[in-house]
């Protein structure tokens, strides 16, 4: 199952509540959480890390835009994108966090 929301500014998509590819300035960037398949997509030619800030110190970890390239081949360009699904699929529902609560002061 795939869910579409604004994110970022920018159009994100969803597999079980987690993120795994968006439209980001008008590049396709894919959140890759396998580090050798990260590499590997990260190598190609005229791919980069995802930094929304304009640092690349703010390189957020496991987001790669993939190369302009990709975007005019969609035979090239569905493998990643499935793998990218397939990993956050994988990742399971994720959960919220229970909220914590203050603790009370005891009366004397």
């Amino acid at each position: 199952m795939v869910t579409q929301k604004r994110m970022f500014g920018a159009d994100a998509f969803f597999a079980n509540s987690a993120i795994y590819g968006m439209v980001w300035d008008g590049r396709i960037v894919l959140k890759i959480k396998d580090e050798a398949v990260f590499k590997k997509l990260r190598a190609m030619e005229g791919a980069d890390v995802w930094a929304p800030m304009p640092s690349k110190e703010a390189a957020m970890k496991y987001w790669v835009v993939v190369s302009e390239a990709l975007h005019e081949n969609a035979e090239d360009l569905v493998p990643w994108v499935e793998i990218a699904h397939r990993l956050a699929m994988s990742a399971g529902e994720l959960k919220k966090k229970p909220v914590k609560k203050k603790p009370t002061k005891k009366k004397k």
